[in-house]
């Protein structure tokens, strides 16, 4: 009943294929967990979580919103709460006439729709040295008095009683307004009528952070960023210039994360990092850059940003999980299962952290608590093919092939290309050791149809059709296919493939060994 109930879904699951087979492809089973490939399974060591939520905007200090109230007429503006933002690193110099450009990695100035088009730089605003593209320049001089500056009105209208002078949406430039040079042209924000003048401090970061609450492209970080470094620039102080901080080490971290979403690693560690320097203490930043260390494969330095991760935000559940990751890659298991259990002691719907333990409860043979923690793991993600075909993995090796199959048909029904189910079910249909189990016939469209998904390393796949072939009385073809493993395969694989070349020589089908008696469950903790 199994075995149909698997040869239907898989037949569902490969539908798409079927013009291309000439057939219904079939498909799903694994001789061991050691053989899985990392990028198919996430119960896979290799694979480490990265931040995927947005984290709320820092909240616009009292200061901010003061000194808001006292230069706008707009009304009352009201904020979100949101939850603290850490984070870890150096703190970034910045100067206060040029903002370092490298700070904040290569930022791209993109005026905004609500921006009017914007005036030449008039030659009087010049503070020594031409204007470049991208610099942040003070407009009045700090040294001129600020009574000495006039509102942005013609001599015309200066003659004018101030009953008429005073005109809605006119306001005065202040001392350290600042200019944003984009082809020698200042940033000026888009006024009531024609009259418009440089943002103060507040009027940027007021307007920052309101475009973080809804800044959802890599373009609208940029500008979060580029208004911060206006405030910084512009002389912002005490709290604002905190604030400022802050929020770009927050829009830098966001930016960092869509990047690395569109495959653009390099850029997005040069965010991850920018925001550390602007906010040492940003707790998602560092972990998203303990991902990306762990992903280049430098563990050391990763295993330090988990550490200063946990230590900044103790209730961080992917920081325990990617740190027991990290265990699992140098095989210290029982460091890996205290971490996992931190990570369900925070969060207890954590369904990777259980998916870990099932992992790594499988490798020390411990069948009873692998099944425990991966049924949890599935019945907390019911869509996930993952959890299904590493429960899948974890039955058949365990003798229970019947729900192994169960397994690897409803792998294959939530995601039809999920060549690693159609790979293990083919070897469990071609070597099952209990012939009520086997069904050659289907094994070899199974693992044709896994060649067909690019399984991930593609010799494991030749050798698990080889074997197919062999047990449908296919010998020719089968040396072959395994033939071509051998080719394909790493030095400490060849052995293998090649043992069993020998016995498709002689006309033998491959066999896997049945399990022992599944009370190796009662393992006994030392």
């Amino acid at each position: 009943m199994d075995v149909k109930l698997f040869r239907h879904f898989a037949w569902l699951g490969s539908l798409a294929f079927v013009l291309a087979l000439g057939n219904a492809a079939l498909a799903t089973a694994d001789e061991a967990v050691a053989s899985d490939s990392a990028s198919d399974s996430e119960a896979s060591s290799a694979i480490f979580i990265s931040d995927d939520t947005d984290g709320a905007p820092p909240r616009l200090p009292q200061t901010v919103e003061t000194t808001a109230a006292a230069t706008s007429a707009e009304g009352t503006i009201v904020f979100i709460e949101d939850t603290p933002n850490l984070a870890p690193a150096r703190q970034a110099p910045v100067s206060r006439t040029t903002i370092n450009r490298a700070a904040i990695n290569r930022l791209t100035i993109k005026p905004r729709p609500t921006f009017v088009e914007p005036k030449q730089v008039e030659p009087s605003q010049s503070v020594g040295r031409a204007i470049a593209r991208g610099d942040l320049k003070v407009v009045s001089n700090q040294q001129q008095p600020v009574a000495a500056l006039q509102p942005l009105a013609t001599s015309a209208q200066r003659e004018l009683p101030s009953a008429q002078r005073e005109l809605p949406g006119v306001q005065r430039e202040l001392p350290g307004d600042i200019q944003i040079a984009v082809h020698t042209e200042p940033l000026i924000l888009k006024s009531a009528t024609p009259k418009t003048e440089v943002a103060s401090v507040a009027e940027l970061l007021i307007s920052a952070h309101e475009q973080s609450l809804e800044a959802k492209t890599a373009a609208d970080y940029s500008q979060i960023v580029q208004q911060c470094a206006a405030a910084i620039d512009q002389g912002a102080q005490g709290d604002q210039r905190g604030f400022a901080r802050q929020l770009s080490s927050w829009a830098l971290n966001r930016r960092g994360q869509l990047r690395a979403d569109e495959g653009e690693q390099e850029l997005a560690n040069a965010d991850f990092q920018a925001a550390l320097d602007f906010n040492p203490r940003n707790w998602r930043a560092m972990h998203n850059r303990g991902v990306s260390y762990a992903q280049a494969g430098k563990f050391a330095e990763a295993f330090d940003d988990f550490n200063r991760v946990i230590q900044l935000n103790p209730n961080y559940d992917k920081a325990y999980a990617n740190r027991a990751t990290l265990y699992v890659q140098a095989k210290d298991l029982q460091a890996a299962i205290k971490d996992y259990e931190l990570a369900i002691r925070v969060n207890s719907k954590f369904a990777t952290a259980h998916v870990g333990l099932g992992r790594v409860y499988h490798m020390l043979s411990r069948w009873d608590k692998a099944i425990e923690h991966y049924t949890a793991a599935a019945e907390l993600e019911p869509t996930s093919a993952d959890i299904f075909c590493s429960r899948g993995d974890l039955r058949a090796d365990m003798g229970n092939y019947g729900k192994a199959l169960a397994d690897y048909a409803r792998t294959i029904e939530l995601d039809p290309d999920f060549a690693h189910a159609y790979r293990n079910g083919a070897w469990l249909l071609a070597t099952c050791p209990d012939e009520r189990f086997r069904d050659p016939e289907n094994a070899v469209l199974g693992a044709e149809q896994a060649l067909e998904c690019s399984y991930g390393e593609r010799h494991i796949a030749l050798d698990t059709l080889a074997a197919a072939l062999a047990s449908n009385g296919q010998f020719e073809e089968a040396i072959a296919a395994v033939t071509q493993a051998v080719d394909l395969a790493p030095e400490d694989a060849k052995f293998t493939y090649l043992t069993r070349l020998q016995l498709y020589q002689d006309n033998e089908p491959f066999r896997t060994e049945p399990v022992g008696e599944v009370s190796q469950a009662t393992y006994e903790a030392e």
